[in-house]
């Protein structure tokens, strides 16, 4: 619960998400992926019985395990935005032919 804590309560002590040049090293994610980190995080205190716990130690894993592609795409994303100011007018074109010619 820790891990999960520092990373809904990124307040410049825990996790706090980068969009400088070391957006890498400490990617986003999505909005509702730390909704829910933060749900299970509520429901801690009302899990009393074993199977009530082993639902959550579940839920909390089903949740980290989506955070990674989330971190992911936020990298990737991160990543083509950057590209962007470096293409010419001339390629940014060109991609924008390549696209309409897909979709024929």
């Amino acid at each position: 619960m820790a891990r999960a804590n520092t990373l809904v309560n990124a307040d410049g002590e825990g996790y706090t998400p980068r969009d400088d040049t070391s957006f890498e090293a400490m990617p986003n994610f999505s909005q509702s992926l730390k909704d829910q980190l933060q749900e299970a995080i509520n429901a801690v205190g009302e899990a009393a019985t074993a199977e009530d716990k082993y639902a959550l130690i579940n839920r909390f894993s089903a949740i980290f395990q989506d955070i990674y592609p989330s971190k992911a795409a936020y990298v990737a994303m991160f990543k083509q935005a950057e590209a962007v100011p470096e293409m010419t007018l001339e390629e940014i074109n060109e991609e924008i032919a390549d696209v309409r010619a897909a979709r024929k």
